[in-house]
């Protein structure tokens, strides 16, 4: 498989692991005292993994290196772990309340800002 061939599986996963983090945060807003279904947390842990092996492999084929000569990716790669961090804490914090509310929020601004660098892949500082 191409590079381009990986790319798009790429962003299928990201699309999916979006689509799964959404899922939940609102099904845990609607249904608060309910627990999630195991199958739906096997199926976000095995897309996320699925997303970190396709990115690693597409930085591989592409050889790009984060801060060295891609500083868009370095960038990028420290908006994912903000995303994971806030979606963490929207997920923990009490359901309906003002800080899973605020965390789910910033999360969402994180995978749009992400989604921006990645398409045109710049950085304020250049």
């Amino acid at each position: 498989m191409t590079s381009m061939a990986f790319k798009y599986l790429h962003m299928a996963f990201v699309l999916f692991s979006v689509l799964f983090l959404n899922g939940r945060y609102f099904y845990r807003m609607v249904y608060p005292y309910r627990s999630l279904p195991k199958v739906y947390w096997l199926a976000q842990r095995g897309i996320d993994s699925c997303l970190l092996l396709s990115g690693i492999l597409l930085m591989v084929l592409t050889k790009a290196i984060p801060f060295v000569n891609a500083q868009w990716l370095g960038v990028k790669l420290l908006l994912v772990i903000c995303y994971v961090l806030f979606g963490m804490r929207a997920m923990k914090a009490k359901a309906r309340g003002k800080e899973s509310i605020l965390a789910y929020c910033l999360s969402m601004l994180c995978i749009v800002t992400i989604v921006i660098l990645s398409k045109y892949h710049m950085v304020l500082w250049r």
